[in-house]
């Protein structure tokens, strides 16, 4: 039960892994997962904290909530830094990699719901 609620976070803790492995190693597909990986850290924090503001209204505080706005705000930035032109230069990522992107992140996303 426990494995299957945070299957999720395993696999893409395990994408984080390995993006920083390939990205180390300047590869494309490092690059592509990477991208994936702070999307998805993105939006399972942004998933997670609002299941526990439903659940528990005050178990989240006024600072609480204000720490994971920063924090999904640094996320984001790091998103628009990995998109930035120099990196979509340097790796020249085709359609095919913003569709992987893509189809990878719906599918995570998907699998945190169930």
């Amino acid at each position: 039960m426990a494995l299957r609620k945070n299957l999720t976070l395993v696999i893409v803790s395990l994408i984080a892994i390995s993006s920083a492995i390939l990205l180390i190693k300047n590869l494309l597909t490092g690059w592509v997962m990477s991208v994936i990986t702070w999307i998805m850290f993105t939006i399972t924090l942004i998933i997670n904290s609002y299941r526990l503001n439903q659940l528990n209204p005050t178990e989240l505080d006024l600072i609480s909530k204000f720490i994971l706005g920063v924090i999904v705000i640094v996320f984001i930035a790091i998103i628009v830094t990995l998109n930035n032109t120099e990196f979509i230069q340097k790796y020249k990522p085709s359609k095919n990699y913003w569709i992987v992107i893509v189809i990878s992140t719906v599918a995570l996303t998907a699998l945190k719901f169930l």
